[in-house]
């Protein structure tokens, strides 16, 4: 992982249409954030946050829930919610998922596993600490994509990045967002 550090900052955002079951689609939006060294700004990573590909999402079940961080010391817990990956295996039979989480802020690997996905099942991964991460996702050592989770999606609203693995080796994604407006600390809207 290269680490980038510049005073301006261009990121893929998040632009969803409203609804737990909508399929959203990204837009490009400004964002900064401070980075760990006061004198310099973070870059968020040049990766898309979703293919916007993915137009169905029909697990049967979901075979594992992993928890990665911690909801310890998060500011405003309820307007920085945690954000879900959920990975299908959108095939017949079991496969081989390897998935790399890197929060890029940072500079450490969250998460670096290969699960075994039974067949039409989902794999639940929820990052708990707010950030901007980096997920590299590899099905069977063969296929790979790698997607940018920004800190923006840790709002007031739910939301997932879904992907789909597939029985050609496709994988496809995209992500939902309740999208409401979410409380400040007055009792107004506002984000």
């Amino acid at each position: 992982m290269r680490r980038r550090a510049v005073l301006g900052a261009v990121s893929a955002g998040l632009a969803s249409v409203a609804g737990c079951s909508s399929f959203g689609t990204s837009d490009p939006s400004m964002e900064t954030t401070p980075s760990p060294d006061a004198d310099t700004a973070y870059t968020p990573p040049d990766y898309p946050p979703a293919r916007n590909d993915l137009t169905e999402f029909d697990p049967e079940y979901t075979a594992e829930k992993i928890r990665v961080g911690s909801r310890e010391g998060v500011e405003d817990p309820e307007n920085n919610e945690p954000h879900e990956i959920l990975v299908w295996n959108a095939t017949s039979a079991a496969r081989n998922v390897e998935l790399r989480i890197t929060d890029d802020v940072e500079q450490s690997v969250v998460l670096d596993e290969t699960y075994e996905i039974p067949a039409n099942a989902s794999l639940s991964v929820s990052l708990l600490k707010p950030s901007y991460y980096v997920l590299k996702i590899t099905s069977s050592g063969t296929s790979q994509e790698t997607l940018s989770v920004s800190r923006s999606l840790f709002d007031c609203n739910r939301s997932e990045t879904r992907i789909g693995v597939f029985e050609d080796g496709t994988i496809k994604s995209t992500i939902i967002s309740a999208m409401v407006e979410c409380q400040t600390d007055d009792g107004t809207g506002g984000q």
